[in-house]
């Protein structure tokens, strides 16, 4: 039997797997906003079409063209504190029966070339107006984790970061990267029973658990009881584009050499935020320790207590 359909059988159309964007809206790059973006390539180049939820400003009632603009418009009108008060409630109100999620266009009509850094490869992009600040303000006991619903809807919904949010009618995958505020909760600035409760709800209600480690996974099993086959650990991803991975290591080293005065392959190097999770003052003692002449190069974002940090 031949695997080839028949040529008047048209091609199934591909799957979407929707993810969001809570990371890839802040100015400010995270580590789990780099993990989002390669994860939408990956759904690419797996096959799949892509869709990104965004909890931007686009309202529903706007019309096609203002949903573009609105979407990277950058402006925060003032609100007075009656205003503010009212919108509380009405916030509310769309926690309880729960959000929708409509499809901002992309026709081109924005000269969008300063976020291309920041946005992911997608297919599809899908806005619910103040979505994550509003899902996190009213996150209670008894209603964990808040449902949004997409007037398309699509195969499966992955969320990148702890969200208490919920798809109904589809697979729910959710990567938790760690567990650092229970682990080391003075490490953080997190609401740690808050944090607690949540994570908990999405244990209990995801469809599947998704890590990006061994001893990250080994903490949700024993920490939350879930059963190791509904973890699966994928490991980090990393993307190197092609003009730096094809370049001599020759250039790479008078590159090194004339703007760092560092040796091609002779020095250590951390990239991350500097705060105290990271653990980077233990790592400048074990480093002072050594008395190894190999230069330690650290590069990140200032974050808390890096002062702290770097008083070494």
């Amino acid at each position: 039997m031949s695997a080839t359909p028949p040529a008047d059988r048209a091609a199934p159309a591909a799957k979407t797997i929707m993810i969001d964007g809570r990371n890839l809206e802040l100015e400010r790059g995270t580590g789990v906003a780099t993990y989002a973006r390669n994860l939408s390539y990956c759904i690419r180049d797996l096959g799949y079409r892509v869709g990104v939820l965004y909890g931007n400003k686009p309202s529903a009632k706007m019309s096609p063209a203002m949903k573009e603009v609105s979407f990277f418009d950058t402006y925060q009108p003032r609100i007075s504190p009656l205003g503010q008060a009212w919108k509380d409630v009405l916030n509310w109100g769309r926690a309880r029966i729960g959000f929708s999620a409509t499809q901002v266009p992309m026709s081109g009509l924005v000269i969008a070339d300063s976020f291309a850094s920041r946005l992911p490869y997608f297919d599809a992009i899908h806005n619910s107006p103040d979505l994550f600040r509003v899902s996190h303000a009213n996150f209670s006991r008894s209603a964990p984790l808040r449902r949004v619903r997409f007037e398309a809807p699509p195969d499966l919904m992955h969320w990148t970061y702890p969200l208490p949010l919920r798809a109904p009618g589809m697979p729910n995958v959710y990567t938790l990267h760690d567990l650092v505020p229970l682990r080391l909760p003075h490490t953080t600035l997190d609401n740690k029973r808050r944090y607690f409760r949540l994570v908990s709800a999405i244990c209990d209600q995801a469809d599947h658990i998704v890590t990006v480690s061994e001893s990250s996974k080994a903490d949700i099993v024993r920490l939350f009881g879930v059963s190791p086959s509904r973890v699966t650990n994928t490991y980090q991803s990393v993307y190197v584009p092609e003009i730096y991975l094809n370049r001599p290591a020759d250039a790479i080293a008078r590159e090194l050499e004339g703007i760092f005065g560092l040796e091609y392959r002779k020095y250590y190097l951390f990239w991350g935020s500097i705060e105290p999770k990271k653990n980077i003052g233990r790592m400048i003692e074990g480093y002072l320790s050594s008395g190894v002449p190999t230069p330690l190069v650290i590069v990140g974002a200032q974050a808390w207590k890096s002062e702290h940090e770097l008083k070494l």
